[in-house]
């Protein structure tokens, strides 16, 4: 991180407690000159993008957002870019530690997620944003932050698209585990904090308001019917994956990202 940080002339920047301002969400700024090419936007994004990837699921959301300008960036958004290196300055003692374990220790590593959604985000295209974070032993492996490819009706919607993406990441990680002689004994405990998701994941006769949802989304429902997941509430503030679909005010930012590198909990 030093190094990209150096790469950049931003060693010696200001620290900020968060990746993105409370609130932030992203225009193309039209009206704007485009950049120049003395300034290394690509570059820099395509640095934090690596980071986001790899170890900092902090910085995600925000990467995210920036990424989605690549083609016509503007002050704004390399202004922002410069905003999540400052924060990466502030916290580069951050780090994800898995304490090593034995055989006999294997098998008892349990596997758990969270989810959620910023329904109709995007001002541009009103589509939603899904986030999920798993982990396992307590520590996170897998995370992601990522416009949805439709345009959903509800919040409910929303968050059951994101349920079904997290689904699909859900299963092919307890394969992988099984595969290394960790099965998953009980269902993948997925916490989600809207009611209405839930419901219509347990609830196959809610068809009034469902209809027009794609046969695909349903997947969560399978996954819930053959005991492979189980959607549990989850109080909003509580709910890890929050960091992931929008940006949050500083303190409770610094509570979710301490939660879910000291077991999740």
């Amino acid at each position: 991180m030093t190094g990209v940080l150096k790469r950049f002339n931003m060693l010696d920047s200001r620290p900020v407690a968060t990746p993105a301002p409370s609130g932030m969400s992203m225009t193309a700024e039209e009206e704007l000159p485009g950049l120049g090419p003395e300034i290394p936007y690509r570059s820099a994004v395509g640095s934090l993008l690596h980071a986001a990837i790899g170890t900092r699921f902090d910085i995600a959301h925000a990467v995210s957002q920036v990424g989605r300008f690549n083609a016509t960036p503007k002050l704004p958004h390399w202004v922002q870019v410069k905003h999540i290196l400052r924060y990466l300055n502030g916290t580069r003692a951050y780090c994800i530690r898995f304490c090593p374990n034995n055989d006999a220790e294997l098998s008892k590593l349990l596997l758990y997620a969270y989810v959620d959604s910023d329904w109709a985000g995007d001002i541009a295209t009103r589509r939603s944003t899904t986030g999920f974070i798993l982990l396992l032993g307590g520590m996170p492996i897998t995370w992601k932050s990522q416009l949805q490819p439709c345009v959903t009706l509800s919040s409910t919607e929303a968050e059951y698209v994101a349920a079904c993406l997290c689904a699909q990441e859900v299963m092919w990680l307890r394969r992988l585990m099984e595969e290394l002689g960790a099965k998953q004994v009980a269902p993948t405990t997925v916490y989600e904090d809207n009611d209405g998701c839930i419901a219509l994941s347990k609830n196959p006769r809610n068809k009034g308001r469902t209809k027009h949802i794609a046969i695909k989304w349903h997947y969560v429902r399978d996954c819930v019917k053959s005991k492979d997941m189980d959607l549990i509430a989850i109080d909003t503030g509580k709910n890890l994956a929050d960091i992931l679909t929008k940006s949050v005010a500083r303190i409770v930012f610094q509570r979710l990202v301490e939660n879910a590198m000291h077991n999740g909990k």
